[in-house]
């Protein structure tokens, strides 16, 4: 019996490694399934914001503008204000702003939330065209 507990202690103390890596593996691909499913999803109810951290639904009815907002970040030093790009924001009737993960940048990766110029220029006039299609609906 002791010598089984000893094999036991013994197998699960060399095994920890492998464990701890599995769990790293396994929290790895849960934190990229939830930043492959971040963006910006729309239906005949309303507009989806999935950000990392958060989900948002503005229904078309409570849509009032989509706007695009540079946030500045203030600071203390040398420079006091630094611009932030361009970001997608939903504003609600309400006066509310929904922020959302998607900005205007100059990469050239396809699937970035850092879209190039065209395509998130794209992206901000198709939600146009759609809210304002929305409520001429109404």
């Amino acid at each position: 019996m002791l010598i089984d507990l000893v094999v036991l202690v013994g197998f699960v103390l060399s095994g920890w490694p492998t464990a701890l890596a599995g769990i790293l593996c396994v929290a790895g691909l849960l934190l990229l399934w939830r930043h492959a499913r971040c963006g910006i999803y729309v239906s005949d109810s309303g507009v989806r914001v999935i950000r990392f951290f958060g989900s948002d639904v503005v229904p078309w009815d409570q849509l009032a503008a989509v706007e695009v907002s540079s946030d500045d970040v203030v600071r203390a030093g040398a420079h006091p204000t630094i611009s932030g790009p361009p970001q997608l924001v939903l504003r609600t009737t309400a006066g509310a702003d929904i922020p959302t993960e998607m900005y205007r940048g100059i990469t050239r990766r396809r699937n970035d939330f850092w879209l190039r110029p065209s395509g998130f220029d794209r992206l901000v006039a198709k939600l146009r065209e759609l809210h304002k299609h929305e409520q001429q609906d109404r």
